[in-house]
């Protein structure tokens, strides 16, 4: 009977230690950040690794993340991040995963990179591509803005995120400054909202196309009377 007790004991000690190894595996994610119109890699800079779990207590669910590691990339935009991958999803209702991410740096670069699974037990090949702004200067005439402001923004034209936007009050010969992606199709957009409490909405599309050029004049007559009304 001992001896039973003692190979089941040995057992389960087993069993706990291979789901524990399970668990926690060794994982590579390697690739590149790199300026996809300029083709250059990116010299020092952050590649963080999150990792983020989901879960519900004490009446409430939610997410919690924690950064477990952060690397910056070599002389020629290469990185690399070495980590033992640990599942605490297997077995329970709150799933796990990882991703990557970056953080404000004076490099002026945008970060264009789309979560892709992270596996474990292999290297992960991930690159991820950044972009430097170019500059809109945006030399506009304005007239008939009677129900200020006149917004204007711009947009990637098969996209919803707004890179930059500026608003104005008055009539007259103005010129803003505005960040935009380069070598893309773009959408200029203003804004108008007329009615009592401002219910009416109309707007102006005029669609251009940026190139590499650090700054780019764009000139155009804008009457807040003839912008279309968004029905």
């Amino acid at each position: 009977m001992k001896n039973l007790f003692l190979s089941l004991m040995l057992l389960l000690f087993f069993s706990c230690r291979n789901d524990e190894e399970k668990s926690e595996i060794t994982t590579q994610i390697s690739g590149r950040v790199f300026d996809f119109d300029r083709q250059i890699g990116i010299a020092n800079y952050p590649v963080i690794l999150i990792k983020s779990c989901s879960g519900c207590a004490n009446w409430g669910c939610g997410t919690s993340s924690e950064e477990i590691k952060k690397v910056y990339t070599d002389k020629n935009g290469y990185y690399t991040i070495n980590f033992v991958y640990k599942d605490n999803s297997i077995g329970t209702y709150n799933p796990c995963f990882y991703n990557l991410e970056t953080e404000k740096n004076d490099s002026g670069l945008i970060w264009d990179y789309a979560n892709t699974s992270i596996k474990p037990n292999q290297n992960n090949l991930i690159d991820i591509k950044v972009w430097k702004p170019v500059k809109l200067k945006l030399n506009l005439n304005i007239s008939h803005n009677s129900n200020p402001p006149l917004n204007i923004s711009n947009r990637l034209q098969d996209a919803n995120s707004i890179y930059d936007e500026n608003e104005t009050n008055t009539d007259g010969s103005q010129t803003f400054y505005q960040i935009s992606k380069p070598n893309s199709k773009i959408n200029l957009m203003f804004m108008y909202k007329k009615g009592t409490n401002k219910e009416e909405f109309y707007k102006l599309i005029k669609a251009i196309n940026t190139n590499n050029e650090e700054v780019q004049e764009l000139n155009f007559d804008i009457d807040c009377n003839t912008i279309p009304k968004i029905n």
